[in-house]
């Protein structure tokens, strides 16, 4: 596994996005971390019919999990983006960086932050505005 990047997502859920990111990517290396029993079997499954051998399953919460030095954390529906930053900032190597989906409303108040990148954006068919965030650990 040396010198792969290293991806982790909060509180995977039902594997959206790291299973898809999993797929796409299979020159880096996924952490899938939830400690919810049906949703870790769910994620175990999938990675095993998948046979996504650079996905691991950890069944823990990713505070909890040990996992340090990550090229990249991600999280969708866990909190705010300021309690997921202080989440992911504490696994973040140097450099490395925090990226969330968020609606819009929830994140307006960080537009205009010089060290928050965001990239709005809609679905088909619905009216409420999206928005990826991310941050980079200086």
């Amino acid at each position: 596994m040396s010198g792969k990047k290293r991806f982790a997502d909060i509180g995977s859920g039902g594997g959206c996005p790291v299973i898809p990111l999993a797929i796409a990517l299979p020159d880096l290396q996924f952490y899938a971390t939830e400690a919810r029993t049906l949703r870790h079997k769910f994620l175990t499954e999938t990675k095993q019919t998948l046979q996504l051998e650079n996905l691991e399953v950890i069944g823990k919460r990713f505070e909890t999990s040990g996992l340090k030095g990550l090229d990249f954390v991600s999280s969708r529906a866990v909190s705010t983006f300021e309690n997921d930053w202080k989440l992911a900032s504490k696994a973040l190597k140097r450099g490395g960086y925090f990226l969330t989906l968020k609606s819009l409303p929830s994140i307006s108040h960080l537009t205009g932050k010089p060290d928050i990148k965001i990239k709005e954006y809609s679905l088909p068919n619905e009216e409420q505005r999206y928005a990826l965030a991310y941050r980079r650990q200086p």
